[in-house]
C-alpha cells in the first residue's frame, strides 16, 4: 500500500510545512508517500529552496499546483507559474502534478508542457465546474490528462458517496491519486478522520494499489501520527 501525506496538513499548525521538521514528521509516521501543497502560488519560491534530500526515499511524491487565487490563461503570469512548475518536476522528478479543473480558463496553456505528467482532481460542492463525470468527460476530450480523485470532495457533494464508484467507473484507467480527510461544518474542511469517524469515507475507497495522500488538517504532530494509524488500521 502507497500511503503518504500531504505537506498541506500543517498550515494551521506550528510546524512549517516545508521545514525538515515537517518531512521528519511524515517519516516518522512510516509514510512512504508524500505531496508538496503548492496550492498558493507564493510558495512556489519556497518550495524552489527545498533541498533534493528532504524527498529521497519516498516511493512516491506529487505536486499540487497553484489554484489559489490563480487562474491559468494565455498570460505571461500562466507562462511563468508553468515554467517554474517544469523546473520542479525537473529538480524532484515528481511523479505526478496536480491541477484544479475550474481554475483552467483555457486548456491551450498546457499543449507546451507536454512534458509534465499532469492529472486534474475532481472538485468540491462550492465549485462551478469538475464537481461530476458529466462535468470532467470534455475536459478528457479536450486533453489527455489523468486524475486524482478525491472522496472528501465527493462527500461534500453526495454523502452516500456513489458518486465515488461512479467516478471511478467512469475514468478508472485515467486515476493514480486518492485525496482523503473527513469532512467538516464546512465543503472544503478538511478534518482529521480519526475524530470525525467517518469510517465511510475510508471505506469508500475503491481499491489499495493507487496511492493515497491524506489531507487532514492537524494543529500539532501527534494528531496526524494519530491520524494516519488510524486510517492505515481501517484500510488493512
Amino acid at each position: 500500500m502507497i500511503l503518504g501525506i500531504s505537506t498541506s496538513v500543517f498550515y494551521k499548525s506550528d510546524i512549517d510545512q516545508f521545514s525538515h521538521r515537517a518531512f521528519d514528521i511524515i517519516r516518522k509516521c512510516s509514510c512512504n508517500a508524500v505531496e508538496i501543497s503548492c496550492i498558493d502560488f507564493r510558495n512556489i519560491k519556497r518550495v524552489e529552496k527545498l533541498e533534493l534530500e528532504l524527498l529521497k526515499g519516498f516511493k512516491y511524491k506529487s505536486l499540487h499546483a497553484p489554484g489559489l487565487n490563480f487562474e491559468y490563461r494565455k498570460n505571461k503570469e500562466t507562462t511563468d507559474v508553468l515554467d517554474k512548475i517544469s523546473q520542479l518536476y525537473e529538480k524532484f522528478k515528481f511523479d505526478y502534478i496536480i491541477l484544479h479543473p475550474d481554475r483552467v480558463e483555457n486548456w491551450d496553456v498546457l499543449e507546451k508542457y507536454k512534458h509534465l505528467p499532469i492529472a486534474i482532481e475532481n472538485m468540491d460542492s462550492r465549485k462551478e465546474t469538475g464537481k461530476s463525470v458529466e462535468q470532467l468527460k470534455p475536459i478528457f476530450k479536450k486533453i489527455d490528462i489523468k486524475m486524482l480523485l478525491d472522496l472528501l470532495h465527493c462527500c461534500s457533494i453526495d454523502t452516500s458517496l456513489n458518486n465515488v464508484r461512479k467516478m471511478y467507473n467512469e475514468f478508472k484507467s485515467r486515476i493514480i491519486e486518492f485525496h482523503i480527510s473527513g469532512q467538516g461544518n464546512k465543503p472544503g474542511l478538511h478534518r482529521p478522520l480519526y475524530r470525525n469517524k467517518q469510517d465511510e469515507i475510508i471505506n469508500a475507497i475503491p481499491e489499495g494499489n493507487i496511492p493515497i495522500i491524506i489531507e487532514s488538517v492537524v494543529m500539532k504532530s501527534e494528531d496526524i501520527i494519530k491520524e494516519v494509524n488510524y486510517i492505515r488500521k481501517k484500510l488493512a
